[in-house]
């Protein structure tokens, strides 16, 4: 693995922990917002961020397995 592919996974890790926690603040202002949002909005939210987040630990995982081996 070259050093642009293992700082691209780094990068890429860095953005999906980011996009997970803007999912979950998102499912908070959802649930807290009053009327005019169906209640499932906030369940979405909290399933994309917990995909993100296992999306981020796969992706981690990958990149410690392939750094050990090399």
């Amino acid at each position: 693995m070259t050093e642009q592919e293992y700082n691209a996974r780094k990068t890429r890790i860095r953005s999906l922990v980011i996009t997970s926690i803007a999912a979950f603040l998102g499912a908070y202002v959802f649930r807290s917002a009053p009327g005019g949002v169906p209640s499932s909005t906030p369940l979405i939210f909290v399933a994309a961020g917990v995909l993100c987040l296992v999306v981020a630990g796969v992706t981690a995982k990958k990149l410690m397995t392939d750094g050990a081996a090399k």
